[in-house]
Order: structure tokens, then C-alpha cells, then sequence
């Protein structure tokens, strides 16, 4: 993939990271299939990720950042649509308990474990995991769930209930004996045989979001457009079928990450045809595009733009 940034004063925002350095999680030792690390994780700081051509000054706040999407989002269950543009929109509204986030000092394609939602993991014995959550990390403040706080039993809930309904996801949930919350920020998941793997296997994926019952209780089992409220540091505040996705910086995602997201809006316009993608970069409509083009494309385009910055990945 390729990731193309407006540079120059056409753009109305200067495309920044939405996360900073931050405790991180990561395993003592190195998992090996059917044996499990016996140590704690152990948070250690990591730098920033996502670097963009601005980063050489810092991350500055404000502005909207403006990107595209291919097509239209046919439907708003997470866990049954599986549309790579759905996850677009809702990695800005959820948050994950484990996520691979792009290390920039490590280069392009190193996606280490960042931990979000999870303060930390530890393997109890080699079938029994076990996940402190962070105290304190608030949903967003809209209904049904109007600012409370991420406790274990959500992660249960959409562990137990939700992830199932993933065809592809079935080996993972498979792998699962029992999950419960054994306080009101603990997990406990007991696998079937030994699999050292499984958090990085099933915590890690980019469909492994974390929702509240609140969202599917007495009502169809589907997410509706005002239904779809997390943790992420983005809310959804409309979607134009045809037209774009539009997201307000959320305060409480404080509670996760302090001080970020340092935009305060995104705005996903839906442009299907690659070439219009182009052409609304060389224009200065969009500040970030990823795609997928011939290298001939790529070459004119940066021929044809000179103040766009590229990142092949």
C-alpha cells in the first residue's frame, strides 16, 4: 500500500498521528505455539507512530484531516459486515484491547503490540489468560451508554457474544473454553489446549473491537448509524450515503491515551474511482490517501504533484 499526504498550503489539514508515546504492554518472552510465556507484561514506552511530513516540527492540534473512502458502508454491525471501509469508520469510534500499531522507529511494516483498552496480560498457566483492562476509560458521551465506564464484563460480552458471529474468526473463538470477568476489571479467558499465540492471534485483529450490551439490547440485531458509540477518539456525528462519513474529536478518549487525538475532525468522502482519488490530491480536497496503483500511476502522480509525500509500505 502507499500512503500519499498532501504538503503543501493546499490542504486544511495537516495530516498528524492520532497516538503519541504511550505505556505499552509487551510480553517478557517470546510466545512459542503450546508453550506460554510465564511472565507479566510489562509496560515500556514506546516513540510516536504514524509520522507525517509534519512531523520533523511536532504534531500540532486542530484542523480536519480529509480522506477517501471506496464505497458506501451497506451496513453497521460491525461483527457481521467485515467491509474495509466499515472498519475505516469504526477504528475512529472503537478501541480494541490489543491493536498492532505502525512503530515508526522500527520502519515501515513493524506493527508491534500497542495495547489500548488492556493494562496488561499475563498467561496463569499454559491455557488460562489473564487481562487487567485500564480503570477509568469512558465511552463516548452519547446514548445508550452516555459517558459510563469500559468494564469487564463489555469485553465478555463482546468476546462471548459478538466475535462468533465472524465467519473467518471462528478457529479463535473456537480455540476459547470459558470467558468471564472475575472482577470488575479482569478477564479471565481459559482456552481449550495451549495456543501462546492467541493474543496476538485473536486480541490483535483489526475486527476485535470492544462494544457495550447497551447497543444490541431490545433491538434488532444490527448496530443502526446512532447506535455505533465507543471508546475511539472519534465520533461518528453523520454519514451522507453517497457523500462522506463525518467525525468530531471525542474528549474522553483522554482517558485512554492523554492529550490526543490532536485532530479535532475527520471527514471520509466517498470516492470509488481511483483516478477521481488522484485527482482530488493533486487538487488539495484530500490531505491522505491510501492505495493501491500501478507504479507508473504512482510515478505521474508524484510527478504531476510534487507537494505530495509518499510512504510505500
Amino acid at each position: 500500500a502507499l500512503l500519499l499526504a498532501a504538503c503543501g498550503p493546499a490542504a486544511t489539514a495537516t495530516p498528524v498521528p492520532t497516538r503519541v508515546a504511550a505505556a505499552v504492554a509487551t510480553p517478557t518472552a517470546t510466545p512459542v505455539m503450546g508453550v506460554a510465556p510465564a511472565a507479566t507484561s510489562t509496560p515500556t514506552p514506546r516513540p510516536a507512530v504514524s509520522p507525517s511530513p509534519a512531523q520533523a516540527t511536532g504534531p500540532k492540534y486542530g484542523g480536519t484531516l480529509r480522506m477517501p473512502l471506496t464505497a458506501d458502508i451497506p451496513g453497521w454491525d460491525l461483527f457481521k459486515n467485515t467491509g474495509t471501509n466499515l472498519h475505516e469508520i469504526v477504528s475512529f469510534n472503537h478501541t480494541r484491547l490489543l491493536l498492532k500499531n505502525h512503530d515508526a522507529a522500527a520502519g515501515c511494516g513493524s506493527f508491534p503490540a500497542d495495547p489500548e483498552l488492556a493494562q496488561s496480560w499475563k498467561w496463569l498457566n499454559d491455557r488460562t489468560l489473564e487481562i487487567k483492562i485500564r480503570q477509568g476509560v469512558k465511552y463516548q458521551d452519547l446514548p445508550p451508554m452516555n459517558g459510563r465506564e469500559l468494564v469487564a464484563s463489555d469485553v465478555v460480552f463482546s468476546i462471548d457474544k459478538q466475535w462468533p458471529k465472524m465467519s473467518w474468526y471462528k478457529p479463535i473463538t473456537d480455540a476459547m473454553d470459558k470467558i468471564e470477568a472475575t472482577d470488575r476489571y479482569t478477564v479471565r479467558i481459559s482456552l481449550k489446549s495451549p495456543f501462546s499465540v492467541f493474543p496476538d492471534k485473536g486480541l490483535m485483529a483489526d475486527v476485535a473491537n470492544i462494544v457495550a450490551p447497551e447497543i444490541f439490547d431490545g433491538k434488532p440485531d444490527m448496530i443502526r448509524q446512532d447506535q455505533n458509540v465507543g471508546m475511539g477518539p472519534f465520533i461518528l456525528t453523520s454519514y451522507v450515503l453517497g457523500v462522506k462519513a463525518t467525525h468530531k474529536k471525542n474528549p474522553n478518549y483522554a482517558t485512554v491515551r492523554p492529550g490526543i487525538p490532536y485532530l479535532d475532525g475527520i471527514d471520509q468522502f466517498i470516492i470509488p474511482d481511483f483516478s477521481s482519488q488522484a485527482a482530488a490530491l493533486r487538487a488539495g480536497k484530500l490531505d491522505f490517501a491510501t492505495v493501491q496503483w500501478e507504479p507508473a500511476v504512482i510515478q505521474e502522480l508524484q510527478r504531476s504533484a510534487p507537494n505530495l509525500a509518499s510512504q510505500v509500505c
